[in-house]
């Protein structure tokens, strides 16, 4: 089955989420809720990640590569809240963790921090590509040369990079993984920033989402085999790397974790239980291209 769904924006404490397709169209859902709400022409372009809802406000954040810039529109009433025309090339929008701020990465500019209710500029980034948060004020900050762990602005410690870009970062209480195009998981303690594991894909794969499970007390994440272009698996590892199931699934490309539901959502609409892999709840995604709706 082709999937139609290229983009998936998903956050915790949010009754919504975003299923875009490869540009312009951006369909609304209800999680649990099986029919869309709604369908909204944007100006989203394919590419990086650059489709982000705003849970507090209900905001939709779209982003295009050329023409358009960066735009805010409501879920709620449809409007354009406001626009950035002059932001081109973005392909990281990420959203701060209790902060009316998103943080926006570009092609080849200083990175952003913008107000996302104003769309007004509070500060830029030097020579930082993307950010990666968990809920307790640390993040990881991808620069071109090293990777720095930082909590309320201070350094933790700093990773050397073993690959030209991170694919997707976790963090436990106690762990922080990363994984990076063509390359292992790594495992590094919060406490010492020392790698006190791996895990090792088989060749030909990496793990493209990455998300820890406090239920379990593992690290889950979606496998891909990026040379051949070919299955995806949900694997299950401990903090020091090793193995502990590995499930065959399907369509990870768009996937989004939904932490507080212990699953994932796929290109094509499937809620999977990412403990058992198995489909707990399915959502009408759109079968063909939008042509206006």
């Amino acid at each position: 089955m082709n999937a139609i769904i290229r983009h998936l924006s998903i956050e915790t404490n949010c009754e919504y989420f975003l299923a875009a397709e490869f540009e312009k169209y951006v369909h609304i859902y209800l999680k649990g809720e099986s029919k869309r709400i709604k369908t909204m022409e944007t100006n989203l372009d394919f590419g990086g990640n650059r489709l982000q809802i705003i849970p507090k406000y209900n905001l939709i954040i779209a982003g295009a590569y050329h023409k358009y810039g960066i735009e805010a529109y409501s879920i709620l009433t449809n409007k354009l809240i406001w626009k950035r025309k002059d932001l081109k090339k973005v392909q990281n929008i990420r959203l701060h963790p209790k902060k009316e701020i998103i943080s926006c990465f570009f092609e080849d500019s200083a990175g952003q921090l913008i107000n996302y209710c104003t769309g007004e500029t509070i500060n830029k980034y030097r020579g930082i590509k993307n950010i990666f948060f968990d809920d307790n004020e640390l993040y990881l900050l991808e620069e071109s040369r090293l990777y720095v762990v930082k909590k309320n602005n201070k350094i933790i410690f700093k990773i050397n990079p073993e690959s030209f870009a991170i694919l997707d970062a976790s963090f436990s209480d106690k762990y922080l993984a990363v994984s990076e195009s063509g390359k292992d998981v790594r495992i590094f303690s919060l406490e010492s920033g020392i790698e006190i594991g791996r895990y090792k894909p088989i060749e030909g794969y990496h793990i493209l989402k990455l998300i820890y499970s406090d239920r379990n007390d593992i690290f889950v994440g979606l496998l891909w085999g990026y040379q051949s272009k070919g299955d995806y698996y949900i694997v299950h590892f401990s903090e020091k790397g090793e193995e502990i199931r590995k499930i065959k699934t399907l369509h990870g490309y768009a996937s989004s974790f939904l932490k507080d539901r212990n699953s994932f959502i796929n290109a094509i609409g499937q809620e999977i239980d990412y403990s058992s892999g198995k489909i707990i709840f399915r959502y009408k995604f759109p079968k063909s291209l939008s042509m206006g709706h």
